[in-house]
């Protein structure tokens, strides 16, 4: 059995207790500090209200509903262009361009050599075989000549025998009675001169065939040189690119001397100058229609145009800037008036009267509705419309808005 030792229990009994004391102590204290805290701080001042002030009047600028006249135009500039106009290319072969005549802007004729290609000798060919007809022609002529002469000759000839045996005959025929032809011309013999005629004349027959056939076949040789030189100059034409027709050259091939190029590929196009026309490619094309009276100013001076194309009525074959382009044919065109002159246009498109119309930096877009400000008792609403007519300055309002209501600027 241990030992109790006294002392020691009575020590640990007193700090239990001491400590428990500090500690509620301490908790007392913190409250009392907690609790009178604000009485150390300064006192705060009292908020005052701020004086009452009248808010300024808003003033808004506005303008009255009015009603009045609106009209859609399409407004811009027109170009003068040919409404006929000719592509120019090779048909028949292809080369390399020995030499363009011409370039854009020109005006050419009817006939005109616009473009050579390279002619591979041909000119030389061709001078070559007009020497040889020159040469034929020549010795033709010549042999022909000495044929005729021998025939002249032998029928001369024949006339003499002719003659001669006639005098004969009249010598016979008067001969007396008893007497012989060989007394009085012994060297004579008939029968001999009838033989020489005979000859002769066979002689000509044959000198006379001949000469048919020489100048036949002479006939033949120079025609058939002429073919070949023909064909020659052909083939000298196909390497020539002629303008078909009178005008103005409003466009040519990029291509140079040196360059190869094809048939049917377009190098030329030539425009009729005395065939104007009025050529639009601005905006709104769909709104032209054919036979419409247009507005033109040329030179400040007024002139009424009619459509004669549009983009649906275009020929087939037409360029693309065509097909994209609206025509005007214009009445009393001045003479003056050069391929490629600008002129002013005004197209009606619609027109309304009396109808209200407000100013169109007045409308407003909101969520895909279209709004105006309106002024109500002093107050600024926003209201919603609905639109008709527009133009680039002005809208007709055809719901929403009353004469003699005030909108908001801005």
């Amino acid at each position: 059995m241990q030992n109790f030792d006294m002392k020691k229990f009575f020590l640990n009994y007193f700090q239990e207790k001491y400590f428990k004391i500090i500690i509620i102590s301490l908790i007392v204290l913190s409250y009392l500090v907690i609790f009178s805290g604000c009485y150390f701080f300064p006192q705060e001042e009292e908020v005052l209200a701020p004086p009452l002030k009248e808010p300024q009047k808003i003033e808004y600028k506005t303008i009255k509903v009015q009603r009045g006249t609106i009209e859609k135009r399409i407004n811009g500039t027109a170009y003068f262009v040919s409404d006929l106009q000719t592509d120019v290319y090779f048909t028949e072969r292809g080369g390399r361009i020995k030499s363009i005549n011409v370039k854009n802007g020109d005006m050419v004729n009817e006939g005109d050599v616009l473009i050579e290609l390279e002619t591979d000798d041909l000119e030389k060919q061709i001078f070559q075989q007009e020497l040889n007809l020159e040469r034929l022609k020549l010795n033709t002529s010549q042999t022909l000549s000495n044929l005729e002469r021998a025939i002249k000759l032998s029928e001369m000839e024949l006339e003499d025998l002719k003659e001669n045996l006639a005098e004969i005959n009249t010598i016979i025929e008067n001969l007396g009675e008893g007497v012989k032809l060989q007394d009085i011309m012994p060297n004579v013999d008939v029968k001999e001169i009838e033989d020489q005629i005979k000859r002769k004349e066979f002689l000509i027959e044959g000198q006379k065939l001949e000469y048919e056939n020489y100048k036949a076949s002479a006939e033949l040789d120079i025609k058939t040189i002429e073919l070949q030189i023909e064909n020659l100059k052909n083939e000298l034409a196909k390497t020539k690119l002629v303008s078909p027709v009178s005008g103005k050259i409003v466009w040519l091939t990029s291509a140079k001397p040196g360059d190869v190029v094809y048939t049917y590929s377009n190098l030329v196009r030539i425009a009729d100058v005395n065939r104007l026309k009025l050529k639009y490619s601005g905006d709104n094309l769909s709104d032209f229609k054919i036979g419409a009276t247009v507005e033109v100013k040329i030179d400040d001076k007024d002139y009424v145009g009619r459509v004669v194309m549009i983009p649906s009525t275009a020929p087939f074959d037409a360029d693309d800037s065509l097909r994209r382009s609206v025509l005007i044919e214009v009445e009393n065109l001045p003479s003056s008036v050069k391929l490629g002159d600008p002129a002013r246009i005004s197209f009606l498109i619609d027109r309304k009267e009396n109808v209200i119309v407000i100013p169109r930096n007045m409308l407003h877009g909101i969520m895909g509705q279209k709004t105006v400000y309106v002024l109500e008792d002093g107050l600024k609403k926003d209201r919603t419309v609905e639109t008709g007519l527009e133009n680039a300055t002005e809208v007709e309002i055809v719901k929403g808005l009353e004469e003699g209501e005030e909108i908001i600027e801005g």
